[in-house]
């Protein structure tokens, strides 16, 4: 996964988020209560009427807006959503490939892991939903090289 290069910039009008060009052309009209500042792999984030969403560079709706709440797509291609009172991740069609079990739900790294909490306390996931360091911590953060 990265970065894609795209030449839109976020902009807010009367209360409302979209997306221009470098020739400051509309390309998304700004109808959404607000939108990521970059798109991932084709898609980015966006939150209307109240919910949250995927679109792509084209503005279309990749992902209905039927989350309560969104991260970004990560370096393993998964975005964390949460559903209700409760995370899980869906892949870039939507599809949720590690169920909403968990009170919150982190970014994935490129060391394949995430950060989730469950009980009260921390533990880290892989990119299959599977335990691989038991949530038994009172807080965790993500792994750095060490030189």
């Amino acid at each position: 996964m990265r970065f894609e290069t795209y030449s839109l910039a976020r902009v807010k009008i009367n209360g409302k988020y979209g997306f221009i060009n470098a020739k400051g052309e509309m390309v998304i009209p700004a109808k959404f209560d607000d939108v990521e500042h970059y798109f991932f792999n084709g898609l980015t984030r966006v939150k209307i009427n109240g919910r949250y969403g995927f679109i792509n560079a084209k503005g279309e709706m990749v992902i209905p807006a039927r989350f309560d709440f969104a991260l970004d797509f990560a370096a393993n291609g998964l975005a964390a959503v949460k559903e209700g009172d409760k995370w899980g991740y869906v892949n870039a069609e939507g599809e949720m490939v590690i169920p909403a079990r968990f009170e919150y739900a982190y970014d994935f790294h490129t060391d394949g892991l995430a950060r989730v909490k469950e009980e009260g306390k921390y533990g880290y996931i892989n990119g299959k939903g599977e335990i691989v360091i038991p949530a038994w911590f009172e807080d965790t953060n993500i792994f750095y090289p060490v030189e």
